[in-house]
């Protein structure tokens, strides 16, 4: 193979071990940062930022690729040891309570070297290439197969290896690509390096037109991004892959772009007017495309068919990007000084997409709609136009300009909610709705007469309260651990959404903090005060805005009862908080005999990823009850001492909001009747079972999803609770019993109607058949009660 070839093959090997580098440092990054999207952003901002110095430095360091190569390989090592003496340093709170500003010191702090570094590969192989065989192309080759090299390796590692490896294990083996390629160019550097590009006294050779604007172009490049990923984490579900979906969408744009450049030779100008109009085009008909989304999704939802769904509607939506990808290829022209030239133009886009990704964070979404990023970004990119071009547009350039102007009211007219409420099918027609918005993140409170629910980054709906009556599973939440609490002076709770959980634990124990990254959540509270018990005005809670995991691995101090409300792990912010690591922060941040309180939803679980999950949570805990409090919404409460209940006086105002929501059952039975286990780790056998680590996170990646198509009866039997409550260690009140048999009766034919239909119905029947009378008298006693229950509650009497 010829030394032209061996070039290209590096080139396109280290664009497999370049890029990628972003989705497993955005991997190992966000579980000591946090998994929101401002951190994302702040992850490329410096991967982009770096880039584009490494590129302006290329043409200085032309004899040491190698080096570079090597350094990247080297990092992708280093970085695994580097993490966690950074998440025990004082510089991970140097910040601390501006967890925004936090990411974006982090990614300075620890990603400057492998993205300065990765910025050298494409104008020096660039470089190269272009010494071997003389050719106005070898930027553009080199571009394009580095982009398409990079788009498989995201599809791949992220699809494959670290579903099968893990982080860890896959970072190293990138980082021996890149380690290969070094060694490969250090045992060639004297037949392949180049000579040093000359000085002259244009330089670049690029005027400062040209120059700024690429630079907007950048920006509005940048910006489109920012909008693009905030579109498809809605769209998509905020699951872990989107990101590198997304990276791999627009890496794959670029090289189509380039490849255009290469064969037809647009210039400049006409790229950008046709990325105007495909802004235009697209978002105009984003009805259509919702419309067309919506349609495939539940046909293909547990099919294994949503990945390919997702990429075909991201390469729809990034249509513009197409175009954009194209600017610097397009703007490189004659490639004389190559590694000189682009670098320039790399750096002019590294600057331009950290100057547009912040904009969008800071400016942009959270002060205007967000359908009108359209227009700020068609406005960015007609700027660029005008400074390049003045107002002498070719014809062609005219018309696209002007057409894409006569779709900006059909683009950026569409309403909020048509994004951020996309998954919420049941809005009431009486509904206000009210967006809360900050950085990159957003929530959304939806509120009627009958119904207030909330929705949050592309999460779907949680409820709030439904006909005057406030979601009862998350106000126990809140109180259950009261319960086993060994005392009830300090708790830590996880999570803040709407306050229900944090504001009923406020309301006993003596000192709450609640700690929670999303900043939308907080002006919200006001607003559903009546819900969540004035959680914000409570002397005795503290609100924090941080990183849950964050926040424990720094705290000092030590609490009684910490509680977890954060998302199922089946959603990208979740997943590090199921992991060993983090239950031993939590463990090391409670007292000896404190209690850890988590919920988890078995409907989202296989039977395999369940055991995972409590085999993790056993290594650290000996003692575990269990709670049910709705279809799919369990509680475990764990700690390394038996647990015993301790009852206590319900507060007055949980006491209200509860009041009724159990029919005719006292609060008082009804904890006394939601616990079906003392302890389910007394005879559980988890021997065999993968622990859920950080650098693994096998619930993630391979038990975590399941068929969610299966009707109501079929997903059923995923409960582990009715498949086999033996395993489980589950016991029900025996009929004998015959009042708290009856009271968890009750109680189970609301909260779950499964395991009522299973457990406590075949044994009301058969009473009923034998006319056993003591059963018998109960039922025609709570019923006459009910009745009279209800009339007063009516004013009407009940047949």
């Amino acid at each position: 193979m010829n030394t032209r070839r061996w070039l290209l093959l590096l080139s396109l090997v280290s664009g497999l071990g370049g890029v990628v580098y972003e989705v497993l440092y955005l991997r190992h990054l966000t579980t000591v940062l946090g998994d929101m999207y401002y951190v994302h952003a702040a992850l490329l901002c410096m991967f982009l930022l770096g880039n584009g110095i490494g590129a302006w430095l290329a043409h200085r360091f032309i004899r040491y690729l190698y080096l570079f190569e090597l350094l990247i390989g080297a990092y992708a090592f280093s970085l695994p040891f580097l993490l966690p003496y950074y998440e025990r340093s004082a510089l991970s709170r140097l910040f601390e309570g501006e967890p925004v500003l936090q990411s974006l010191f982090a990614s300075a702090l620890l990603l400057a070297v492998p993205s300065v570094c990765i910025g050298f590969s494409i104008p020096l192989f660039s470089a190269y290439i272009d010494r071997q065989q003389r050719s106005r192309d070898a930027f553009k080759f080199t571009y394009l197969l580095y982009n398409i090299g990079a788009a498989t390796s995201v599809l791949l590692v992220e699809f494959y290896l670290i579903r099968w490896s893990g982080f860890t294990v896959s970072l190293y083996a990138v980082g021996l690509a890149n380690t290969a390629c070094g060694i490969i160019l250090f045992l060639k550097r004297e037949a392949w390096t180049p000579p040093p590009e000359p000085e002259d006294a244009t330089g670049h050779g690029f005027s400062p037109r040209e120059s700024l604007a690429m630079f907007l172009a950048s920006v509005g490049a940048s910006v489109f991004v920012g909008f693009f990923i905030k579109t498809c984490y809605h769209l998509f579900l905020p699951h872990r892959e989107n990101f590198a979906i997304c990276t791999a969408i627009t890496l794959l744009a670029i090289a189509a772009g380039t490849e255009v450049v290469r064969r037809f030779r647009p210039s400049f100008s006409f790229l950008i007017a046709a990325a105007c109009l495909a802004l235009g085009l697209v978002f105009a008909g984003f009805e259509l495309l919702v419309g067309a989304f919506e349609v495939t999704s539940g046909a293909l939802e547990g099919s294994g068919g949503t990945v390919p769904r997702d990429f075909l509607f991201g390469l729809l939506i990034a249509l513009p990007y197409f175009f954009l990808g194209a600017t610097i290829p397009a703007l490189m022209g004659h490639e004389e000084n190559v590694a000189r030239r682009a670098g320039h133009l790399l750096l002019l886009s590294g600057v331009g997409n950290v100057v547009g990704m912040l904009g969008f964070m800071f400016l942009v979404h959270p002060n205007v709609p967000i359908f009108s990023s359209v227009l700020v970004i068609w406005l960015i990119l007609a700027g660029s136009l005008l400074v390049r071009s003045g107002l002498r547009f070719k014809p062609a350039v005219a018309t696209l300009l002007l057409l894409s102007a006569l779709t900006l009211p059909f683009a950026s007219g569409h309403p909020e909610d048509r994004i951020y409420l996309v998954h919420s099918q049941d809005v009431p027609e009486d509904a206000q709705i009210v967006h809360y918005k900050s950085t990159a993140d957003n929530v959304t409170h939806v509120f009627g007469s009958n119904q207030t629910f909330i929705s949050y980054n592309g999460h779907p709906s949680i409820y709030v309260s439904e006909r005057q009556r406030v979601n009862r599973a998350e106000i126990v939440s809140g109180l259950i651990p009261a319960l086993v609490a060994p005392r009830r002076e300090k708790a830590l709770v996880l999570g803040l959404g709407s306050g229900i959980t944090g504001g009923a634990a406020a309301t006993v124990f003596d000192r709450t903090e609640i700690v929670e990254i999303n900043a939308a959540f907080f002006p919200l509270l006001s607003e559903i005060e009546f819900a969540n018990f004035g959680v914000e005005n409570n002397p005795r809670a503290t609100l924090i805005h941080d990183d849950a995991r964050s926040y424990l691995a720094n705290t000092r101090e030590k609490y009684d009862v910490i509680i977890n409300s954060i998302p199922s792990p089946t959603y990208f912010a979740a997943g590090k908080i199921y992991t060993l690591e983090f239950f031993q922060m939590v463990k090391n941040a409670l007292e000896p005999d404190g209690v850890y309180s988590t919920w988890f939803a078995p409907l989202d679980m296989s039977k395999d990823g369940l055991y995972t999950f409590l085999a993790t949570l056993h290594q650290q805990f000996e003692h575990c009850n269990l709670a049910v409090l709705r279809l799919g919404y369990y509680f475990a409460s764990c700690s390394d001492n038996p647990l015993q209940a301790r009852p206590f006086e319900m507060p007055a105002p949980v006491r209200k909001a509860l009041a009724g929501g159990v029919g005719s059952v006292s609060l008082e039975a009804y904890f006394d009747t939601i616990f079906i286990s003392d302890d389910i780790f007394a005879r559980l056998d988890l021997e065999g079972y993968q622990l859920n680590r950080d650098r693994f996170p096998i619930m993630e990646f391979q038990i975590m999803r399941f068929d969610r198509t299966a009707n109501e009866l079929q997903r059923s039997t995923a409960d582990p609770v009715l498949l086999d409550p033996g395993s489980l260690n589950i016991e029900f009140i025996p009929p004998s019993d015959t009042e708290r048999f009856l009271d968890q009766a009750a109680v189970f034919a609301q909260v779950h109607l499964g395991l009522y239909q299973r457990f406590f119905e075949p044994q009301i029947q058969a009473a009923i058949q034998r006319q056993d009378r003591t059963l018998l008298d109960a039922l025609t006693r709570r019923a006459a009660e009910e009745r009279q229950r209800l009339k007063r509650k009516d004013g009407a009497s009940t047949p």
